[in-house]
């Protein structure tokens, strides 16, 4: 059986891709133009419109610094099985960045970053 990769999202729709890691939601985040995501989605200065999103949904922190969007929420994918804190989050990230957003599996999240 064929393994996943990364080459089935390089084209096509913009999507945030998503996944649980270490008690926190991973998100990469699709470029405006172009192919790819962003290589730092949050960085050294405050985003009114990530602040807003982060405030709404009652989140510690945010961090952007590492390829992807790192939202701590003190969650852990066995927490959430049904996925509806993650379907909020998600949605509310994906009416900020204005696209849809689909769960991956960790290698797959890991090949873009690596």
């Amino acid at each position: 059986m064929k393994k996943p990769s990364k080459e089935k999202y390089k084209e096509g729709n913009k999507l945030l891709l998503w996944m649980y890691f270490d008690g926190s939601i991973c998100i990469l985040v699709p470029k405006k133009r172009g192919t790819g995501f962003l290589r730092v989605p949050y960085g050294h200065h405050v985003d009114d419109g990530l602040e807003d999103v982060r405030c709404e949904l009652d989140m510690v922190d945010l961090f952007g610094l590492d390829g992807y969007l790192r939202v701590d929420c003190n969650k852990w994918c066995d927490q959430d099985r049904d996925r509806v804190y993650a379907h909020k989050v998600m949605s509310a990230f994906g009416a900020h960045y204005g696209v849809n957003y689909k769960e991956i599996r960790a290698d797959v999240f890991h090949e873009f970053i690596l």
